[in-house]
């Protein structure tokens, strides 16, 4: 009896053994019980001012000036951007340590080719740590400091969390083209050089809108191509001369001019090239001096000619 008692309190053993030893393999596997989940997030987030990205490609600062994120103190931020930037800093979390074989050139990768991204509150240092991914991006690695790299992911997304800190300055700047709003709208001035007979200009008085020279106009298409311009916002800024497919968008001949007067007399400007055959974006000079590229179905939104806003009977 005491020996079937013996082995069964053996079987127990090693089935109380090999549950213990899975549970520690899962548990190692998806990080999610024994890591810090927010290894690589700010205490409190709502008090980071300053957002730094260092890496081969340059560096980038978005700071918080009292009213609006800027880039690198010099322009605008993106809105949607900050909000994908600060979205990621608090939904990453480390689902397992880098594999002991390979952790050492993790670390070199990361540090040669990802981005060292510091968080701070005012002068302080908060958090800063090293990011990037593999060649097809399905890994994304963090490291902070000397520590191990961790494999990091965003649950329920399948998406390459370091992605955003590579943008360039360009990436982070707000591609809104005009930035007026509805009740200091003066006019619109739309011209076509090839033929004037589709120029138009809109006026908005008394908060009404009007264009000159349509007897009967269709109020709904003027008011739905105003929002149109209002929201129109640009995909890319272009730094001419690194990219010639790109800059042979720019050597096109110019389809039509847009102008938005405010009543405070502040001026803006578009002039939209003509597509180019077989290309899907457009390009773009913004008040005459800012290369930008459009998709282009939000120029063709716009690129309306008077007779277009003529109430149909």
């Amino acid at each position: 009896m005491q020996t079937i008692k013996n082995k069964r309190l053996l079987l127990l053993l090693i089935a109380l053994s090999a549950i213990t030893l899975l549970a520690y393999i899962f548990t190692r596997s998806d990080g999610q019980l024994s890591l810090d989940k927010k290894m690589f997030a700010a205490a409190d987030q709502t008090k980071i001012d300053r957002v730094v990205m260092e890496s081969f490609r340059g560096k980038v600062k978005i700071s918080y000036d009292g009213t609006a994120w800027k880039v690198n103190t010099k322009y605008v931020a993106d809105r949607q951007l900050v909000k994908v930037l600060f979205a990621t800093l608090l939904q990453v979390v480390p689902k397992r340590p880098s594999n002991e074989k390979v952790k050492d050139s993790i670390s070199i990768f990361l540090k040669k080719n990802g981005t060292h991204v510091s968080l701070y509150e005012g002068n302080e240092l908060i958090k800063s740590f090293y990011a990037g991914a593999n060649a097809d991006r399905t890994q994304t690695y963090f490291q902070q400091g000397n520590d191990l790299p961790y494999l990091v992911t965003i649950p329920g997304y399948r998406v390459d969390a370091s992605q955003v800190f590579e943008l360039d300055e360009n990436g982070w700047r707000d591609k809104r083209v005009f930035n007026f709003n509805w009740r200091n709208l003066k006019n619109i001035n739309i011209t076509y050089p090839q033929d004037s007979r589709r120029d138009f200009k809109i006026d908005l008085l008394q908060n009404l809108l009007s264009i000159q020279d349509v007897a009967i106009a269709d109020t709904t298409r003027l008011s739905n191509f105003v929002d149109d311009l209002y929201t129109l916002a640009g995909d890319q800024l272009i730094t001419k001369g690194k990219n010639e497919s790109i800059d042979s968008l720019f050597n096109q001949e110019i389809s039509f001019h847009v102008n938005v007067t405010d009543i405070a007399g502040r001026k803006f400007s578009l002039n939209v090239l003509q597509r180019k055959k077989g290309k899907n974006q457009i390009a773009g000079m913004l008040n005459d001096s800012i290369p930008m590229l459009f998709e282009k179905t939000k120029i063709f939104r716009i690129a309306k000619s008077k007779d277009f806003f003529k109430k149909q009977n």
